[in-house]
């Protein structure tokens, strides 16, 4: 079998270990693997994806996920299914860390007009506890910037989501900062995006 180089497109995933790939191969049909001719390397259609190495059919998976993001029980999917709990679990956390990494990517990348910032803390009810979460929110387009759980209002969860609004803003632009009060926040606010001004005098 021959690995023919094609220009990548919608249906020949690009090479991610190549910044610019240019030419990707069929390497495996039955594996769905595929071949890199400028770097020689092979990789998966799934690769970089919360469906690469698990062995849960890929169409179950999105199922399964639809269901839980819409407050599906994990006893009710794994009564329906046939699933054991640990490959939910599994598929969980594969999905919050890809769902990480692309927040990071399409976000964080100081390109954002932001205008007002809506922070605020709230304890949440788990199966584990009372955990607490952090949160910013930009007011005019809605868009969640960042979230952070913790056991407690720390100062840790809050610096999280002030250094990944830090990321996300394009500090040329001004940013007006609402919060709850938590002096937390003022802190944390004035620490990341202050900029010191020499001018010679105290």
């Amino acid at each position: 079998m021959t690995n023919r180089p094609v220009q990548p497109s919608q249906s020949t995933p690009a090479c991610p270990y190549c910044p610019t790939p240019t030419k990707v191969g069929v390497h495996s049909k039955a594996q769905k693997r595929f071949k890199c001719h400028q770097c020689g390397k092979t990789f998966t259609e799934t690769h970089i994806t919360p469906l690469f190495g698990l062995k849960t059919h890929h169409e179950l998976v999105v199922i399964v996920l639809t269901l839980l993001m819409f407050g599906c029980p994990i006893p009710a999917i794994v009564a329906a299914f046939k699933l054991d709990g640990r490959t939910i679990a599994d598929c969980v956390d594969k999905s919050g860390e890809h769902a990480q990494r692309v927040q990071e990517y399409l976000v964080c990348q100081g390109e954002l007009n932001l205008g007002q910032v809506q922070a605020d803390e709230l304890w949440c009810r788990s199966q584990r506890g009372v955990l607490w979460l952090a949160t910013a929110v930009s007011v005019a387009s809605r868009l969640l910037i960042w979230g952070k759980l913790a056991a407690g209002p720390t100062e840790d969860m809050i610096d999280d989501v002030v250094d990944h609004v830090h990321r996300a803003a394009r500090l040329q632009s001004p940013i007006l900062w609402a919060t709850d009060g938590f002096s937390t926040w003022k802190a944390s606010i004035l620490h990341y995006f202050r900029a010191k001004v020499e001018n010679g005098r105290r």
